[in-house]
């Protein structure tokens, strides 16, 4: 019920605004680098900003992510090895399990 009502306040409003709400509601209330989530999800997912958040699906997710890995398994390191940064970490493939 609670996931109904959820999708139903956020319907038809963009990217964006929904990631300015998570920052606000959820990011600053419970990270204490808040503004480093807040950065990665603006910085990365910043050609979603005016899609609507309904539009936003599993393949765009998985574009992202492949994007980010990428990036993150280039510069993990300095010695060139290959690890994950941060970045990665906070968006893996497990967030695909909310939607």
């Amino acid at each position: 019920m609670l996931k109904q009502q959820v999708r139903a306040e956020y319907t038809g409003r963009p990217f964006s605004a929904v990631i300015d709400d998570f920052i606000d509601k959820y990011a600053k209330v419970r990270q204490r680098q808040w503004y480093e989530t807040q950065r990665i999800l603006k910085k990365d997912f910043r050609a979603w900003d005016k899609w609507p958040i309904t539009a936003i699906g599993r393949e765009d997710i998985q574009t992202v992510l492949d994007t980010i890995k990428d990036r993150s398994l280039r510069w993990g390191t300095r010695s060139g090895g290959r690890r994950e940064t941060s970045t990665y970490r906070l968006v893996r493939p497990s967030a695909l399990r909310l939607i």
